[in-house]
């Protein structure tokens, strides 16, 4: 699966804020995500 900056990513297991939808902030050796609801960088 290929991503691009700024995606939009629902994942299965949410965030401890209840948010399950993710946005990809980084892409390189890793991915970093952020989430939707609360903005915490992961």
């Amino acid at each position: 699966m290929a991503f691009q900056l700024d995606d939009l990513v629902r994942l299965k297991k949410a965030h401890p804020c209840g948010g399950t939808d993710w946005v990809v902030f980084r892409l390189g050796a890793d991915i970093g995500l952020r989430c939707g609801t609360c903005g915490h960088r992961v």
